[in-house]
């Protein structure tokens, strides 16, 4: 039996399941999607002379082993990919972490209003490969893939300064669901706001 991202269909080319080989080219994507914001995590989290990269690439290796990402690949290395997990039912949200960094607490709750769902983390392609379609390809996938694991929505969170993934989203019948300021904390990243995005499959 597949793991849980796994699901029992053939990914539409030029998509795969990523593999934990794949974690290096995987971290700088999720940096890219989170405007910096992993990379900052990595390095609060890295112990004394350890690259916050390695904690970045460990994790993606992680979620590649529990079927969570799937990558665009043409042969050559993934330049693209996007991660998902489920989001339970509406009325068992899972207890946002006291101890979570003031930087993911409001993401956690976003999270929290989400109607059970397939929700993208995660999502980035490499500069080369950004304004052919990659972005709407990679949201077709993901739907036949929620559908595949029995989902009827996907769900996704964007920050406020996104203007160009947040008109992609909104032709793709995307809709906010609600926001969330941006805590204060040691980070400089432009981010103001996190918002949440949904639509029906």
């Amino acid at each position: 039996m597949a793991r849980y991202g796994r699901a029992m269909t053939q990914l539409p080319a030029p998509f795969r399941f990523a593999n934990p080989g794949d974690a290096a080219p995987l971290a700088e994507l999720a940096n890219m999607a989170g405007h910096g914001l992993p990379l900052h995590i990595w390095t609060l989290q890295a112990r004394k002379g350890r690259s916050p990269w390695v904690i970045g690439r460990n994790r993606q290796a992680h979620l590649a082993r529990l079927g969570q990402i799937v990558v665009a690949d043409q042969g050559a290395g993934p330049f693209g990919a996007f991660t998902h997990h489920a989001i339970g039912p509406r009325d068992t949200p899972a207890p946002c972490d006291p101890q979570a960094p003031a930087l993911t607490r409001p993401l956690m709750e976003l999270e929290r209003l989400l109607p059970q769902s397939l929700y993208l983390s995660s999502i980035a392609c490499f500069p080369d490969h950004r304004n052919c379609g990659l972005g709407t390809q990679m949201l077709s996938c993901a739907a036949g893939l929620a559908q595949d694991l029995g989902h009827d929505r996907l769900s996704m969170i964007v920050a406020d300064i996104n203007d160009g993934a947040r008109r992609l989203y909104g032709r793709l019948g995307f809709e906010e669901i609600g926001r969330h300021d941006r805590l204060d904390d040691d980070w400089d990243g432009d981010i103001t706001a996190w918002i949440l995005l949904s639509k029906p499959i």
